[in-house]
């Protein structure tokens, strides 16, 4: 177990949005059940 920011993970391993689309393309080639997080979007602050 990993704790990122107060969040348990089941491990480190987290996909990022792009390559990772919504998931169902990642499936094909791995147990998505392994994975310890999915980014579904990525936001950042801006500044003006």
């Amino acid at each position: 177990m990993v704790n990122i920011c107060g969040i348990d993970f089941k491990n480190p391993i987290i996909i990022s949005s792009g390559p990772g689309g919504n998931g169902k393309e990642l499936s094909n080639y791995i147990d998505l059940n392994l994975l310890g997080g999915f980014t579904a979007k990525t936001v950042t602050l801006m500044k003006k």
